[in-house]
């Protein structure tokens, strides 16, 4: 399984983000000077491949880690 990111206004990598509830996810945010834009109210992580199955401890796996500020 990969994941890539390239930039915030990237329509190739495997982050998306939606400023309309999660309806669509084609928005592109813009940071604001703080860094943020308060309009995204959704992100989806797609990452590619697969994730390899178990055959038993240790089992495969991933970890997300992201910041989000809320207002």
């Amino acid at each position: 399984m990969s994941f890539n990111f390239a930039s915030l206004g990237s329509a190739a990598d495997d982050l998306e983000f939606s400023a309309d509830g999660g309806a669509s996810f084609s928005y592109v945010p813009v940071p604001d000077a703080q860094g943020v834009d308060p309009l995204v109210t959704h992100l989806r992580v797609r990452p590619r491949g697969t994730l390899a199955a178990s055959a038993g401890a240790p089992h495969p796996g991933f970890e997300l880690r992201f910041q989000v500020r809320v207002r």
